[in-house]
């Protein structure tokens, strides 16, 4: 086999030192590793052991420009190499803030679960509780969201947002406490619970944002999962709205919804698990 397969002379190679290049045949042009050559990997394709052997070798463009390869090696090398530096910095921050998150994302589920007696059957006093919890959670969760706002734009709406919806739930508990009427308390839940599904697709849309060109898979998973939570977050306003009805299919929707949020929202504490985990193992 030829030493190399367009016939330049690697050791007149400008940019071998800057590659670092171990030469055509162990270092772009080699088979068994990525081949970043783009004639070599030509002549492979066509079976010829050099450019010499093709009969299209004189009209060849990709064969012209065989100066050029290692210049386009360099450029995509100090691409990778800004992009790692952005990772890098972007890991720093997100590793620990979304550990945070995490762990918040624990009591917000137990708040939910409290103070939705639908799926307890607690007592007021321990709804109340929940409903607190999930409050005060919230508001924690939006500012860490605006924390971490400067790594990815989605992250300041979903943090505002947050932020609104917990506040929002706040006054509709305030208001059965006050004005004992829980009906009235729709004017500010729905609104609430529309407000926190965007909020939620945001953020599920932020950690896809973050996670693309670290783990593509995981950036899928988050994709997919807001699909799931926007359907039960639909399935709870509709139920809320028969129920305001009073239907009892309404209640029936309520709770599958609810369970279904459930679900979701133990997903979401596996998948930010691995999201934060992915950041401080980075490297």
């Amino acid at each position: 086999m030829a030493k190399v397969f367009c016939g330049k002379n690697c050791d007149e190679c400008i940019w071998k030192a800057d590659l670092n290049c171990e030469g055509c045949l162990n270092g772009p042009g080699n088979p068994y590793r990525a081949c970043e050559c783009r004639i070599a990997k030509c002549c492979m394709e066509k079976g010829h052991e050099e450019c010499a052997t093709c009969g299209f070798v004189g009209s060849c463009g990709l064969y012209m420009e065989r100066e050029q390869q290692p210049k386009e090696r360099y450029k995509k090398l100090e691409e990778e190499q800004k992009q790692n530096e952005i990772y890098s910095g972007r890991a720093a921050v997100l590793g620990k803030w979304l550990t945070i998150l995490f762990w918040l994302v624990v009591p917000s589920l137990i708040g939910g679960i409290l103070s939705n007696d639908n799926i307890s059957g607690m007592p007021p006093v321990l709804c109340n509780f929940g409903s607190i919890l999930k409050a005060v959670t919230g508001i924690a969760y939006g500012l860490i969201l605006l924390k971490v706002s400067s790594e990815e734009a989605g992250y300041r709406t979903a943090g505002i947002c947050t932020l609104i919806s917990a506040a929002a739930g706040f006054v509709a508990l305030v208001i059965i406490w006050v004005a004992k009427v829980p009906t009235w308390s729709l004017l500010f839940s729905i609104p609430s619970l529309i407000i926190a599904i965007f909020a939620e697709y945001k953020e599920y849309s932020a950690h896809s944002a973050v996670l693309m060109g670290i783990d593509f898979d995981l950036s899928a998973k988050w994709d997919t999962l807001w699909k799931w939570y926007a359907g039960f977050g639909i399935g709870i306003m509709a139920g809320m709205l028969l129920v305001f009805l009073q239907s009892v299919l309404g209640l029936l929707i309520v709770t599958v919804s609810s369970l279904g949020f459930l679900v979701v929202g133990i997903l979401k504490l596996v998948y930010l698990y691995l999201t934060a985990k992915t950041f401080r193992e980075y490297k």
